[in-house]
């Protein structure tokens, strides 16, 4: 989850000048970021007549837009209106994190390199190169929210490495176990029809090379796809104190051959005493999918209770309730404990339908500065396998 800490300053004595014409508008502190970017957050321009919620809007973007650690607002007298200041607080902009994350006998540790405001234009670039037990692999992300100034939106995503393919049952025990390379290229273009909701279209190649045999694993059928997709995201969560609140959900189809799968979630957040809230999330997917395309249905959330990346499924459903606290609230960061239950099911042609269910608890660790977490405990409790998945995740990988 995203994390910002900001406030707002409206002197007192300016208040009467509200509605009043801008004469002005001066952003200061913003080193890398180029004007026009600011400007995209900024609803109104000079000559505009503004009142006090504009510029608690205007405000709430900068906040919203992952850029700044903090956001203040001041208005200066002028001879016709008034002239609005934005002091801004620019956070680390190239950013490099360890990585580390366990589950299950699996580890995977490495190098995260991110660039979330490259250029000053608001791109982000990430790369990330990781090993351990299960294999070695490379990803690099572009992502542009705002092509050439428009609301277009473009992303590439490669990744590229070997890797220990896996599949267990819902306890843990392997079912099989195979060696392979793996690339795959997703270019995707979206377009924002307001800021809150993106349809957006892709299609990914992957390839698969396998290194190893296992006489337990079914025939995998085609090693290489193209898989187009089509995909709705909608996001109006608005930020608080700590924490965003609202909702959000995505839809998203793909296409294989002349197979369809249907992907969905959904999630609201309800403010509790205006710094903590409820989660309420529901997700589900049914589909035809091939054995090497099939989603992971552990390790995030709604799926706690199942092992991370060795569950993997046709079809799946999970409703799960959590209460996000804020524990410490500090100039650095915040610290926040999460309680929460969650059930459903998932169906393989290999296992059948298989039910879960159980409470857990999460820990998070972020900080002011940066805009991922850096330290995240998962710890939750299958009672339909009477198991105990446990994780931990530095730097990315949440």
């Amino acid at each position: 989850m995203v994390l910002f800490f900001l406030c707002v300053i409206l002197p007192a004595e300016e208040a009467p000048l509200l509605p009043a014409r801008v004469t002005d508008i001066e952003y200061v502190g913003a080193k890398r970021t180029r004007p026009v970017v600011l400007d995209r957050y900024v609803s109104f321009g000079v000559d505009d007549t503004i009142g006090a919620d504009d510029l608690e809007r205007a405000r709430q973007e900068l906040r919203e837009s992952g850029l700044f650690a903090d956001v203040l607002v001041e208005t200066v007298p002028a001879d016709d209106g008034v002239a609005v200041r934005f002091v801004l607080d620019e956070k680390w902009t190239l950013v490099p994190f360890p990585f580390f994350s366990a589950s299950g006998g699996r580890y995977r540790g490495g190098l995260v390199l991110i660039e979330s405001n490259a250029f000053g234009f608001d791109k982000q670039i990430v790369a990330v190169g990781i090993g351990g037990n299960t294999g070695f692999s490379t990803f690099l992300l572009y992502d542009d929210p705002a092509f050439l100034g428009s609301r277009w939106q473009t992303t590439l995503a490669t990744s590229l490495g070997t890797d220990e393919l896996e599949r267990t049952d819902s306890g843990g025990s392997v079912l099989w176990r195979r060696d392979a390379n793996v690339v795959a290229v997703t270019p995707r273009v979206g377009y924002r029809v307001t800021d809150a909701l993106e349809p957006s279209v892709g299609v990914e190649f992957t390839a698969f090379d396998f290194q190893s045999e296992d006489p337990r694993a079914p025939d995998p059928g085609a090693t290489g796809a193209v898989t187009p997709s089509v995909r709705v995201a909608f996001d109006d969560r608005r930020l608080g104190r700590v924490l965003f609140f609202g909702p959000e959900m995505t839809v998203e189809t793909k296409l294989y051959g002349s197979d369809v799968s249907i992907d969905g979630e959904a999630e609201y957040s309800v403010p509790v005493a205006g710094l903590h809230r409820l989660r309420f999330r529901a997700a589900g997917g049914f589909g035809d999918r091939p054995l090497l395309l099939e989603q992971d249905v552990g390790g995030s959330d709604g799926y706690r209770t199942l092992p991370s990346g060795t569950l993997f499924a046709d079809d799946y459903a999970t409703v799960a309730l959590f209460a996000d606290v804020v524990v410490l609230e500090q100039n650095w960061g915040a610290v926040t404990l999460t309680p929460f239950w969650e059930t459903g099911f998932f169906d393989t042609e290999r296992t059948g339908r298989r039910a879960f269910y159980g409470p857990g608890g999460g820990l998070r660790v972020y900080i002011r500065q940066v805009a991922i977490p850096a330290l995240g405990i998962d710890v939750a409790y299958n009672l339909v396998e009477e198991s105990t998945v446990f994780s931990v995740a530095v730097g990315m990988g949440m």
